[in-house]
């Protein structure tokens, strides 16, 4: 039995945008996740365009340990900041704590992202705190596949950090996912078209067949961010 897709067109405001870092290297995280700037490809995304009324999402709940008060503080209301504490705990009492070991050494930050030049646990949390943008607060906390129903604004989403589960969750709910990708990623998933964006000048080099946009300009001092950003949308 074949699938008749039957493609038509639709506005930009029609659209609920998730996005998702995967093998995060320092390129990645100097193009990708800017401590100061507001417009790094994924987050002027985010930053833009939930301003024009366009539901998006984060997650992966085990990538944000380490920075999880910063995070907390970014929720727009008192119950959802309690939601998401009481999400990162739960996190922390159900997966971490009944299996750690001495440390997260090779876990988090993995081997990928030490090969790629990250050094501790805190510097990939920020990373990936900082790919929404600086201001934007999001307004829920979703549990795994939930679908978002409180309109438009940013959400978070209790996700696993592995880029198939995480992709596949967040397809429950939104119809595009951003993926920066440092060390490279071939992700994708069948309901979900999947953008993969790329900072790494050897991963653009290597990969190409894989990625969809190249911003390793940005490195080159080719472009600037908001530059970058203009290629994420239209």
């Amino acid at each position: 039995m074949f699938l008749r897709i039957h493609v038509a067109d639709a506005k930009f405001d029609r659209l609920l945008v998730v996005g998702t870092c995967g093998a995060r290297y320092l390129q990645d995280r100097l193009v990708f996740g800017q401590p100061k700037q507001s417009s790094a490809p994924r987050d002027q995304i985010i930053e833009v365009k939930v301003r024009d009324d366009v539901p998006t999402c984060f997650g992966e709940t085990s990538e944000i340990t380490g920075a999880e008060q910063v995070c907390a503080s970014r929720a727009k209301t008192p119950e959802v900041v309690k939601k998401f504490t009481d999400t990162w705990q739960a996190y922390m009492d159900e997966v971490i704590e009944p299996y750690k070991t001495s440390d997260l050494l090779e876990s988090r930050p993995t081997k990928g992202n030490i090969e790629g030049g990250l050094t501790a646990i805190e510097e990939k949390a920020f990373g990936n705190l900082e790919t929404i943008g600086n201001n934007t607060r999001y307004i829920d906390v979703l549990t795994p596949a939930e679908q978002p129903s409180k309109g438009p604004g940013l959400y978070c989403m209790d996700t696993s950090s592995a880029a198939a589960e995480c992709v596949t969750l967040q397809a429950a709910g939104f119809v595009v996912h951003l993926f920066p990708t440092g060390q490279g990623n071939i992700i994708g998933n069948p309901i979900e078209p999947v953008i993969e964006l790329a900072g790494n000048p050897r991963t653009v080099r290597t990969m190409s067949k894989h990625l969809d946009l190249d911003v390793s300009g940005l490195l080159r001092r080719e472009m600037n961010l908001d530059e970058a950003g203009d290629q994420c949308h239209p």
